[in-house]
């Protein structure tokens, strides 16, 4: 097992890129993906060559390796040939590594060029045997305008996270959030100043977006429990344009009428309301 040392980039990849005829750079796709806390950050499409851009942040001490023959495929045509990876600068394919809880490492994944004709692609590492999950981020979309985010990403990234930040532990501060969508399934974990932590598995079905797991702060504080205080926002969730029109259906999906609700259930209740106001 190896320690993963920081990360630098060489002057001669830097030589090597600039030297390259530039085709096209896309930045922070949306994408669907089961690698929690893995972000891709950026596409570059050269002649010679594509780069993807990996970020990874986790409050918890991680293991991998980047498998030999992970390839990028055209999303909109899976019968077109597979582009196997190349390498992966300044670390081995095939390797396992160990990441440090609460660090961030960011990557660069070089594979053949994309076709000119291929506008969405999946990034994956081929079906497992041997017991760990095979990474997969899909339905990325090159070279698109902030506005063709996937829907559920864009309310996530400009209302979601700020509120559950916000529910989730009112007086600590915000640090940062990293989230996973896996279509239907939305992982996100929101990180403190101070070591404070809440994970949230939240799943999207029937357009409700309901919280089905979460984890513990760090830190052992009974009055840090997550959405402890989120009970003083029931009356504003009550006061929302479109409480009436929803409120029986929700109380009917959830199995319980709204003042039985607890912290969670009132979160995922006001997340709701914001999410069909957007949709």
């Amino acid at each position: 097992m190896r320690t993963l040392t920081t990360l630098l980039f060489a002057s001669a990849l830097l030589v090597a890129v600039t030297t390259c005829s530039f085709a096209q750079t896309t930045y922070n796709p949306s994408c669907y993906s089961n690698a929690h806390g893995w972000t891709v950050t950026k596409v570059e499409r050269y002649d010679n060559r594509t780069l993807v851009y990996l970020s990874v942040y986790s409050h918890t001490e991680e293991k991998f390796f980047f498998h030999p023959t992970m390839y990028i495929e055209n999303y909109d045509n899976l019968y077109d040939r597979k582009l196997n990876i190349r390498s992966v600068y300044n670390n081995r394919l095939d390797t396992w590594y160990t990441i440090p809880s609460k660090t961030q490492y960011d990557f660069v994944l070089e594979f053949p060029p994309i076709p000119g004709h291929w506008s969405n692609i999946n990034l994956k590492e081929p079906a497992s045997t041997q017991g760990y999950t095979s990474w997969y981020w899909t339905y990325i979309s090159l070279n698109e305008p902030s506005t063709n985010r996937l829907k559920i990403d864009n309310f996530f990234l400009h209302y979601g996270i700020g509120f559950l930040a916000g529910a989730a532990h009112p007086f600590d501060t915000y640090q940062k959030c990293v989230y996973t969508i896996d279509y239907n399934q939305i992982i996100l974990t929101i990180y403190y100043n101070g070591g404070y932590h809440t994970k949230l598995t939240i799943r999207k079905k029937d357009g409700f977006l309901t919280f089905t797991r979460s984890d513990t702060t760090d830190n052992n504080c009974d009055l840090c429990s997550p959405f402890l205080s989120v009970y003083l926002l029931k009356q504003a969730a009550m006061n929302q344009d479109n409480f009436n029109q929803h409120q029986s259906a929700f109380q009917q999906h959830l199995g319980k009428l709204i003042n039985d609700m607890n912290g969670y259930d009132v979160a995922s209740f006001i997340l709701t309301l914001m999410w069909l106001g957007q949709s």
